[in-house]
This record gives structure tokens, sequence and C-alpha cells, in this order.
């Protein structure tokens, strides 16, 4: 694996070939996965990790990732509007969340 990165570098005429490592391969697919939606076990097991915490030590946090996340909740926030699907917590704060139950929300 120590040659393979390199070699891609080299093959896509990338620049400083050299500082293309298997941790900078290791990191960009556990970040390419989880930019993809894939939880974070399935990561693990591609990459072989036993740890979670050491698995999110290699996904970057990517501009792609957050635009993704914000849409999400801008999406779920709106649909909870115009649905009225607003819950209240037991600590008496509203929940944006859609699918606040119907315990949750004392309805």
């Amino acid at each position: 694996m120590g040659k393979i990165p390199s070699v891609v570098a080299s093959y896509l005429k990338l620049p400083d070939v050299a500082c293309y490592t298997g941790h900078c391969l290791r990191r960009s697919s556990a970040t390419l996965l989880a930019d993809a939606g894939v939880d974070i076990t399935t990561i693990k097991r591609h990459a072989g990790w036993k740890s979670t915490t050491v698995a999110e030590g290699y996904v970057e946090n990517s501009i792609e990732n957050k635009t993704k996340i914000a849409n999400q909740v801008l999406v779920d926030t709106s649909l909870s509007l115009m649905t009225g699907c607003m819950g209240t917590s037991p600590h008496g704060c509203r929940s944006l969340s859609p699918t606040a139950s119907v315990e949750e929300s004392g309805r």
C-alpha cells in the first residue's frame, strides 16, 4: 500500500506526488464515504478500525458534508413548520423534529 497513493497521484499528474501517502488515501476514502451518507460502523469495517473515535478522526469536515447537513436541517425545519409537527420536549423546549411523537408534543 505504501507506494500506491503516489503512483495514483503520478498517473493523475498531481503535483508533489511524494506527498500522497497511505494515510491520505485512508483519510480521503473515510471522508468520501461519510459525505455519501455511509454510517460510521460501515466506515470502520471498510478501513479495519475498531474504534469509533479513530474512524471519526479520519473523516474530514468537508464543505459538501456541511452543506448537505445544513440543507437537511432547513428541509426538516420547513416541513415541520408547514405540517405543524412541532412538539414540546419534556423540558418544555419546542422540537423542530417532524417525527416528534404525539406523547412528546402533548397533543
